[in-house]
């Protein structure tokens, strides 16, 4: 909910292999009724998470992930970003806010693969737009990573370990 004007907004992807789809539903009226947004045609996605500046924007993440995992390209999982400046009603053009290697295990570990649900997940104040999420860490697992925007989510900042325990915040790789 936007604390500034009391509108509702819910995101979500269907999830249907090559036929994902990602809307974004908003209610001027305290969710009496809700207008569709949709975000256009986005490949290989799963999970959405959205957030509202205190500037009246609103912005919605999603993650993508490896078309081929039989191949193996390091780096081939994304986060993306789009802005409305309108309350919702319209979306600008998704950004990448990141491009990182997935997490998974293989059959051969103990225990045995998993699917993780490593979804973007969002926050906004005065200072910026934050983008948190799941990623592989060399061979020691699973990490987290987040990165910061100061222009509205045009640039992003390169990812940060939000822990660590050399120091407080790292560079994430």
């Amino acid at each position: 909910m936007d604390p500034s004007n009391g509108n509702v907004y819910v995101c979500w992807a269907r999830f249907t292999g090559f036929q994902s789809h990602l809307k974004v539903a908003r209610s001027t009226d305290h969710g009496d009724s809700y207008q569709i947004s949709d975000l256009g045609p986005v490949r290989n996605m799963q999970g959405c998470n959205l957030t509202t500046a205190p500037n009246g924007d609103v912005y919605v993440a999603w993650r993508t992930f490896d078309n081929n995992p039989g191949n193996t390209n390091p780096q081939d999982s994304f986060i993306y970003l789009a802005r409305s400046t309108d309350d919702g009603a319209t979306f600008g053009r998704p950004v990448q806010v990141a491009r990182f290697v997935d997490y998974s295990q293989v059959a051969s570990r103990t225990p045995p693969v998993f699917r993780t649900f490593a979804d973007a997940f969002l926050a906004a104040d005065i200072n910026g737009v934050y983008v948190g999420w799941q990623q592989k860490n060399g061979p020691n697992g699973a990490d987290i990573a987040v990165s910061r925007s100061t222009d509205n989510g045009a640039t992003w900042d390169p990812p940060v370990r939000p822990h660590s325990l050399a120091s407080h915040l790292t560079t994430a790789t």
